[in-house]
C-alpha cells in the first residue's frame, strides 16, 4: 500500500515539493551508508564511487527514493559475497546515477517491461516484492527530465541501472569556485 501512495504522490500534477540543487554524490554516499547494515548481513560489498560533486536540480527526497529502490532491488537479487556499486558521473550537460551489481541480471527480453507497474520478471515471483519499485524509479526519473536505462553489470555480470539527468551548471560552478578558495 505504501508504494501505491508513493506512486500517487509522484504524479506530475502533484509536485508540491521544491526542486533545488542536490549533490547526488553526497546523496549516494548517504544511501550506501543507510543500507550498509543490510548489505553486511548478506555479505555484499555496497559502496558509493564518485570523484566529483554531481549536482542536479531535483527533489532530494524523490532522488533518495530512486537510489534506495535501485539499491534495495540489487540487495534483493545479488547473491551472498556479491558487489553493488553506486556511481555518480558528470558528462557535458548530463549528470548520471548508476547502480550496478554482479547478481543474476535481467534477461534482454524482459528489460523493456521491467519498469512497468506490477511487472515481475520470470524467476522472481517467489521473492517478496510488489513490482512497483522500478516503476517508482522510472516515475522519479521522468519527473526530473531523466530516463532509466539498463546495461550489463559489474564485470559483465548482473545489471547496471543508469539514469541521466540535466545538469545544474550554476551549482557545479559555485561548488568549483568554493573549492578553489
Amino acid at each position: 500500500m505504501t508504494q501505491l501512495l508513493t506512486m500517487a504522490r509522484l504524479d506530475p500534477d502533484n509536485r508540491s515539493r521544491p526542486f533545488l540543487p542536490v549533490d547526488m554524490t553526497q546523496l549516494a554516499r548517504s544511501v550506501a551508508e543507510d543500507l550498509s547494515p543490510i548489505a553486511e548481513q548478506k555479505h555484499i560489498h555496497l559502496w558509493a564511487v564518485s570523484e566529483t560533486p554531481t549536482v542536479v536540480v531535483a527533489n532530494e527526497d524523490a532522488l533518495r527514493l530512486l537510489m534506495t529502490n535501485l539499491c534495495e532491488n540489487a540487495l534483493r537479487y545479488t547473491p551472498e559475497g556479491g558487489e553493488i556499486r553506486i556511481e555518480t558521473l558528470v558528462r557535458d550537460t548530463e549528470a548520471s546515477i548508476r547502480v550496478c551489481d554482479n547478481g543474476p541480471g535481467i534477461p534482454e527480453a524482459e528489460r523493456e517491461r521491467i519498469f512497468e507497474r506490477f511487472y515481475r520478471a520470470e524467476g522472481t515471483k517467489t521473492i517478496p516484492g510488489t513490482g512497483l519499485g522500478l516503476a517508482i524509479v522510472r516515475r522519479v526519473a521522468e519527473l526530473h527530465g531523466g530516463k532509466p536505462s539498463i546495461s550489463e553489470g559489474i564485470e559483465g555480470k548482473g545489471v547496471c541501472f543508469s539514469i541521466d539527468f540535466p545538469i545544474c551548471k550554476a551549482a557545479v560552478e559555485n561548488q568549483s569556485s568554493a573549492e578553489d578558495e
